[in-house]
C-alpha cells in the first residue's frame, strides 16, 4: 500500500512539475472568454484601487474592506477558470456577490456584516436607495446568487465536481467556461454600475484615464446612464 501511495505521489509531482496552461490560451474560444473575464476583473480592480487610494477618507472603512475582498474573490475566480476548476470558480463568484452585497448593506446597518444568512443580507441590502431606484440591479445580483448556490447545495451530476484518478485533472470545457463567463460578465457589470451610483461624486473626481479603465467593461447604454449622474 505504501508503495502505491508513493507511486501515486510521484505521478502527482511529475504532473505539476510539467504543468502548463498554454492549451487554454491556444484555443480561440476559451482565450476569448478569458480575455473578457480579465477585462471585467481589471475594471473592478481599478475601481476598488481608486476608491482606496484616492478617496479612502470618503468611503466607509467596512464597505471598502468588503470591496477589497470582493476584488480578491474575482481574481481567484479568474484563476480557477483558467485552471479548469469551474465549480470552485462558481463558489468564488458566490463569495464575490456576498462581499459585494455586504459592502453595500453595511452602509445601512453595520450589523449586516455579522449576518450569516445571505438571503437576509440580500433582502436588507435591497433597501438601499440606489437599489430602490434601480431594482433591476438588485434583482440581477439576487438571481445570480440563487443560481450559484446550486453549485453547493444541489447534488446533481451537472453541479458536482468529479473526483477521479490523479491522471485525470480538469481540462478545457468550453461549455463551462461559457457559463461562468456569462455570470462574471453580468455580475461585475452590475456591481460596477451600482458602486458608481452609490458614490457618483467620488467616481467623477477620478482622473479621466482611471474612469475610462473602470467603464471599459460596461455597455454603451450603461456608460451613458452613469454619465448622466454628473450632469
Amino acid at each position: 500500500m505504501s508503495r502505491e501511495v508513493n507511486s501515486d505521489f510521484t505521478e502527482l509531482v511529475t504532473y505539476f512539475s510539467e504543468y502548463k496552461l498554454k492549451n487554454v490560451f491556444e484555443n480561440i474560444n476559451s482565450r476569448g472568454k478569458i480575455s473578457m473575464i480579465h477585462k471585467r476583473y481589471y475594471s473592478f480592480m481599478c475601481l476598488v484601487y481608486c476608491l482606496y487610494h484616492f478617496s479612502k477618507e470618503k468611503i466607509d472603512a467596512n464597505s471598502l474592506e468588503r470591496l477589497q475582498e470582493a476584488s480578491s474573490d474575482l481574481g481567484t475566480a479568474m484563476f480557477m477558470v483558467i485552471n479548469g476548476a469551474y465549480k470552485p470558480a462558481n463558489l468564488m463568484m458566490r463569495s464575490y456577490i456576498e462581499n459585494s452585497l455586504k459592502s453595500i448593506g453595511c452602509l445601512l446597518d453595520p450589523s449586516i456584516l455579522e449576518e450569516k444568512s445571505l438571503f437576509k443580507v440580500i433582502e436588507q441590502t435591497g433597501e438601499h436607495p440606489v437599489f430602490k431606484k434601480n431594482p433591476l440591479l438588485h434583482e440581477t445580483l439576487k438571481a445570480e446568487y440563487s443560481s450559484l448556490c446550486s453549485h453547493v447545495h444541489t447534488a446533481t451530476v451537472k453541479e458536482m465536481a468529479h473526483i477521479k484518478a490523479l491522471n485525470v485533472f480538469p481540462e478545457i470545457d468550453l461549455v463551462k467556461i461559457d457559463n461562468i463567463s456569462k455570470v462574471i460578465d453580468k455580475v461585475v457589470k452590475t456591481m460596477i454600475s451600482t458602486i458608481i451610483r452609490i458614490f457618483p461624486d467620488v467616481f467623477f473626481s477620478f482622473a479621466p484615464e482611471y474612469r475610462e479603465k473602470i467603464l471599459l467593461s460596461l455597455t454603451s447604454a450603461q456608460r451613458a446612464s452613469l454619465h448622466s449622474l454628473s450632469d
